[in-house]
């Protein structure tokens, strides 16, 4: 039997934080297949990543999609009637991605990230990977509201997983999650979860570690806390703001705080939120770091601080598992999941709980080192799951029922 030509696709810039080091780590995961699984071959959309992921020895090839691609795609995403849809495959039969797709003579394809290609799939069979569904169960947030973004999303997530041959989601909770809204088979979901990015695992492979003053860097004063967040409302930046005055004003302690992150609209906000507090001295923007600085600060820092909302999982506390750091984590459903007992947890309502947390992790060593030691074992737990494994099954199965109607390569 003729192995599959299988394509990774990755539509996410490098500069898009743990989406791009999620996307990273399953681009490697499929790298990684024993060559019997499959012939691998790469695109992006992206022409910038392609430096980028030659230090990983991977190729990528580039697809253009112009203006005039994307207004096609627009119109059969947003059109179903027979007549509007005969009329735009007169024009172009496939759409340009597919079309590039079919004359590489790819059989099957995987979407390493929540990809609006799927839509343009009408011929090749796909693996489509799915985050979060966050827009169905925090739709209050602004980056839901207005343009019709959240039943944009429905519609995509409701259309795609529908027609994927497998759905790789980051946890169990997701998993019920996508049967329960989209109404597929509990087969066709595969749990694969999160990793640390692979500038961590660079980090602690470094024989010594690659060192770095910090706080003389961005000039602290204090011992520092370390949020790395694009600044979006959900990651919910202004409740450490909050805490940090608690802990300042009840327990008279001053510490700094490290946000890393783009801005995503709400930037200015939480500025103004640091000035109304007083806190201008013990807060930090430091914008996008490089991602082999990354590791340093989370060494260097007290604590992971992550109130984020949304979940249920998130890659910065296994970063800081990884790496030694205390976290202080959501206790939300989903989220509280994902770290089991190994991270100190805030209530979201009372920003008190996060003064009093890290009052406690500060002044009483032997619960520092617990929770340290706690997050190594829950590290160990995610490498001990055979990801790879997971994936070549979603391959293998596919290709036992291709067999069928198909001959490999031959479109």
């Amino acid at each position: 039997m003729k192995k599959i030509k299988l394509a990774v696709i990755l539509d996410q810039k490098f500069n898009n934080g743990g989406g791009f080091q999620q996307s990273l780590n399953a681009i490697l995961l499929a790298k990684n297949l024993n060559e019997n699984c499959a012939d691998i071959v790469y695109f992006t959309t992206i022409k910038e990543n392609i430096n980028v992921l030659s230090k990983h020895g991977i190729k990528f090839k580039y697809i253009n999609i112009n203006l005039v691609d994307k207004f096609f795609s627009y119109i059969r995403s947003k059109f179903f009637h027979p007549r509007i849809l005969k009329f735009t495959k007169l024009i172009n039969k496939f759409s340009k991605f597919e079309k590039v797709l079919l004359d590489n003579h790819v059989d099957l394809i995987y979407f390493v990230s929540p990809s609006g290609l799927a839509r343009d799939i009408d011929k090749i069979n796909y693996i489509i990977t799915i985050w979060d569904l966050n827009y169905l169960y925090n739709n209050e947030f602004p980056e839901f509201r207005g343009n019709k973004i959240t039943e944009t999303l429905h519609k995509f997530y409701k259309s795609t997983v529908s027609k994927a041959t497998g759905v790789i989601v980051d946890s169990e909770k997701s998993r019920d999650d996508v049967v329960s809204n989209y109404l597929i088979s509990q087969k066709r979901v595969h749990v694969i979860p999160f990793e640390p990015g692979q500038n961590v695992k660079e980090y602690l492979s470094q024989k010594p570690p690659h060192q770095m003053n910090i706080k003389k860097k961005y000039n602290i004063n204090f011992p520092y806390i370390f949020y790395p967040a694009q600044f979006w409302p959900h990651k919910n930046h202004t409740y450490v703001l909050r805490g940090v005055k608690i802990l300042k004003e009840k327990f008279k302690i001053k510490i700094s705080v490290l946000f890393a992150g783009g801005d995503q609209g709400n930037l200015s906000f939480v500025k103004d939120q640091v000035k109304k507090l007083n806190l201008e001295e013990q807060i930090h923007f430091i914008g996008f770091v490089d991602s082999e600085e990354i590791p340093i600060i989370y060494k260097n820092s007290e604590a992971l601080v992550m109130p984020t909302f949304f979940g249920p999982t998130n890659l910065p506390p296994l970063e800081a598992f990884e790496l030694g750091t205390p976290v202080l984590y959501s206790d939300l459903e989903g989220l509280r999941d994902q770290v089991d007992d190994a991270a100190l947890l805030m209530d979201l309502k009372n920003p008190q709980s996060l003064a009093l947390n890290l009052n406690n992790l500060l002044k009483d060593k032997t619960l520092r080192e617990t929770i340290i030691q706690k997050g190594y074992r829950r590290s160990n737990y995610f490498k001990d799951i055979d990801r790879k494994n997971i994936l070549k099954k979603i391959i293998e199965d596919y290709q036992i029922k291709s067999l069928s109607w198909k001959n490999f390569n031959d479109n």
